[in-house]
């Protein structure tokens, strides 16, 4: 299983967010906002912190959750195929022609499939933004507005993992809009491997366009790798 790091991402893709980062959600479903702070990676005598049995990155086990156990469902997607123009800001990168395209067809098999979205974090990348716009118009009426974040954008495998258990324990369903190889990481790491066939698909490389969707048993804030079912996965191509 892939291992997801709780160092804080180091984007190829324009610039470092170092250190460690807490995440809060404020508000509640479709109103909310996320915040993060930074963690101190050494105490006042400056000794290195170690990880503890409550670090959010080590497994928490199958505590009494929160609320009425029950099963969640998270949609992890990427952003549709983007342009590469020489010299441009990564974080500015649009849609291609091609990812205009492919994007309203990952809402339309949500939608097909019955898969709702209480809230949707986005990364603020342009061409997230743009995707998950796209998507949203074939979600209907009850698609959320996004929740907008840098730390989506700058965000490890570990980072969106403490991103996912921070959700509002009201939420039910939850989606997440990103980049290679967070998201990608994440997928693999999250998937219990029940599912072979999907998970197969899947782990053989995680494109533009996938969307993969998973059954969460109990609170977010328990969320662990190997602990999601995979029960659905598609690379939409419109």
């Amino acid at each position: 299983m892939p291992q997801v790091s709780a160092r804080a991402g180091d984007r190829r893709r324009g610039g470092r967010r170092g250190g460690r980062r807490r995440y809060v959600w404020h508000g509640g479903i479709g109103h909310g906002d996320l915040h993060s702070e930074s963690l101190p990676d050494r105490d006042d005598r400056g000794h290195v912190h170690r990880r503890t049995a409550d670090d959010p990155f080590l497994p928490q086990g199958t505590g009494a959750p929160s609320v009425a156990w029950m099963a969640r469902t998270l949609v992890l997607i990427r952003h549709a195929k983007a342009v590469h123009p020489e010299g441009r800001d990564d974080h500015a990168r649009r849609l291609a022609d091609q990812g205009r395209r492919d994007a309203p067809v990952i809402g339309r098999w949500l939608h097909e499939q019955g898969v709702p979205v209480d809230v949707a974090i986005v990364s603020s990348a342009r061409r997230t933004m743009e995707t998950y716009r796209l998507l949203a118009t074939e979600l209907g009426a009850r698609a959320p507005d996004p929740v907008v974040s840098d730390d989506v954008y700058y965000g490890s495998a570990g980072d969106l993992l403490e991103i996912v258990r921070a959700l509002p324990p009201e939420t039910s369903s939850a989606a997440i809009v990103g980049h290679n190889p967070g998201i990608g990481m994440l997928a693999s790491a999250l998937d219990d491997g029940t599912s072979l066939i999907e998970a197969t698909r899947m782990r053989a490389g995680f494109p533009t366009s996938s969307v993969a969707v998973f059954a969460v048993d109990g609170d977010w804030a328990t969320v662990d790798p190997g602990g999601a079912r995979l029960v659905g996965y598609a690379v939409a191509r419109g």
